[in-house]
């Protein structure tokens, strides 16, 4: 979608969205529109849910629509820090499943009351499943219900509403697997069975598989033979997202079939610890040269690796190289006469390679919009200036060492999305306090976002914005509870009330997991129409 369309588009939601409120005030009538562009508009509205939740009582058209959308990521509410939400999901989802499984329950001592039968076949409409978000939403269900909790139950729960989802949903296209998971309870569980029910995955796009540690041998067993069939039951993804932390042997072969055997594959990101995954990764990508638009490579050794594969991949708009070892000036030469135009790049090395990120960089010159750089040098600053006129969007990891080729790049860069990482200590708090109201000073007048992720405390935040004089709309302070309140008034009234969202860290612990608290409060007085939201929220705000 372009620039343009998108801008037109949040337009007419704008609008749909005030006549729906005028219609809920029985003021007017709403005017019909055709199919399409209804349903286009609704999907457009499917993370807005307090939004769609005003559409369900308008017709019977809008409400079928709008249930659809609302129970296509059902269990995202609960990643965004609203645990109950799960026990509601749970509760419904079990009324759909077959006699003999819910004889199964009830032989456990796990009762499923249906007093009011469904109005819609919910299961069906599920696109998207994170597996150790359904164990935590069924272990929070069987604890609201003071129901029997051991290993048995949970894995017969997970193993039968998996099953459910396989053969309700024809549109499911989105699945992550966490191994080994907090609960045990995905770690015994066979995959393949699982998800080898029909329909199942064969309308995948998306799939993320995170394996933290060594697996015992069952897990790799199940694995394997699940990764093996992979392949043959789905070819059409469009997004892949592997984390091997281990050196387990199988799996990164694996990985690289499942590569090869997509049709239209357009966004990779590979994280892998053992010391030979760039020998079945990179030869993998060729076989996607003609729809990768997107390659994220984390903590490989590409000592001695050739890049002609990535370099053959034409299309590709965004590149990362995170950690990366083994990158020299001789190695990147096939990078260096790519036909590619690189938007989004992202260079994070703790060893100094500025010749290599220079080189890089160079390359890709005028088409570069957003840069995330680890070490900024006068070399790489030079550069940017020269070949990079366009970077909107920096992230940059910040010391005293760089102070001044940072504020070089403020004041000739239009930036307008800034992240501030503190990646080596000061020699003294005292240094930074003192650097911070410079750096307010320099912030550019088109920035509209900062983030500052580090260890960033109150007092230090009060030195720089202080002095900012940024239009600033968006303002997280990741690592930070609070924000003094006469400081951010301070910026407020002097910036004619440009800051409209604070991002801190709020957390909430509840049962089995750790999530984050997403609310939103009005800060201080209503003229000001300042919200403060936990800064993972506001994270979106980065996506370009």
């Amino acid at each position: 979608m372009s620039i343009c369309d998108y801008t037109i588009l949040k337009r007419v939601i704008k609008l749909m969205c005030a006549q729906i409120h005028l219609i809920h005030s029985a003021l007017m009538p709403f005017h019909s529109l055709p199919t399409e562009c209804l349903k286009y508009i609704l999907e457009n509205l499917k993370n807005h849910t307090k939004t769609l939740h005003c559409c369900l009582l308008v017709n019977r058209f809008w409400c079928k629509n709008v249930v659809k959308l609302l129970w296509s990521h059902p269990f995202s509410l609960i990643e965004a820090g609203k645990p109950n939400i799960g026990n509601s999901l749970i509760s419904t989802y079990v009324l759909f499943l077959k006699d003999e499984e819910i004889a199964l329950l009830l032989n456990r001592s796990i009762d499923i009351f249906n007093n009011n039968p469904p109005l819609f076949n919910y299961p069906s409409f599920l696109n998207e499943l994170n597996c150790s978000t359904l164990t935590s939403a069924i272990l929070n269900w069987l604890f609201a219900k003071k129901l029997p909790m051991n290993w048995n139950e949970v894995s017969l729960l997970v193993k039968s509403l998996c099953e459910l989802f396989m053969r309700s949903c024809t549109n499911f296209y989105s699945l992550k697997i966490l191994l080994p998971s907090f609960d045990f309870v995905w770690d015994y569980l066979d995959f393949f069975n699982i998800f080898n029910v029909q329909p199942g995955l064969t309308n995948l796009t998306k799939f993320q598989l995170v394996v933290v540690g060594e697996c015992n041998i069952r897990e790799v067993s199940n694995l394997t033979k699940f990764l093996t069939s992979l392949p043959k039951i789905c070819t059409g993804m469009k997004e892949l997202y592997i984390e091997c932390m281990g050196e387990q042997e199988c799996f990164i072969e694996l990985i690289s079939n499942i590569i090869r055997s997509q049709h239209n594959l357009l966004k990779i990101r590979i994280k892998c610890t053992r010391e030979d995954s760039a020998n079945y990764i990179m030869p993998a990508l060729q076989h996607q040269q003609n729809s990768l638009n997107s390659v994220q490579l984390h903590l490989m050794n590409l000592d001695r690796i050739s890049l002609d594969h990535l370099a053959a991949c034409h299309n590709l708009t965004s590149l990362e190289l995170n950690g990366c070892s083994g990158l020299t000036l001789n190695n990147i030469i096939p990078l260096m006469n790519a036909n590619f135009a690189i938007k989004n790049l992202h260079l994070w090395n703790p060893l100094r390679l500025t010749n290599v990120h220079s080189a890089i960089i160079q390359k890709a010159g005028q088409t570069l919009r957003k840069l995330v750089l680890s070490q900024l040098t006068r070399e790489i600053t030079q550069t940017i200036l020269t070949f990079c006129p366009n970077i909107t969007h920096l992230e940059i990891g910040y010391s005293d060492k760089i102070s001044t080729f940072f504020i070089s790049l403020l004041n000739n860069l239009r930036i307008t999305h800034l992240t501030i990482q503190e990646l080596i200590s000061f020699s003294s708090n005292l240094d930074l306090i003192k650097m911070l109201p410079s750096l307010g000073e320099n912030l550019p007048y088109s920035l509209n976002y900062l983030k500052l992720d580090g260890n960033f405390d109150p007092n230090q935040v009060d030195n720089l914005v202080i002095n900012c004089k940024a239009p600033i709309k968006t303002l997280i302070c990741k690592n930070i509870r609070n924000i003094p309140n006469k400081s951010i008034i301070h910026f407020i009234k002097s910036n004619e009330g440009s800051l409209r969202r604070i991002g801190v860290m709020i957390k909430q612990i509840y049962l089995f997991d750790f999530k984050w608290n997403c609310f939103e409060k009005r800060i201080e007085n209503e003229e000001y129409k300042t919200y403060m939201y936990s800064s993972l929220q506001l994270d979106d705000s980065w996506r370009f």
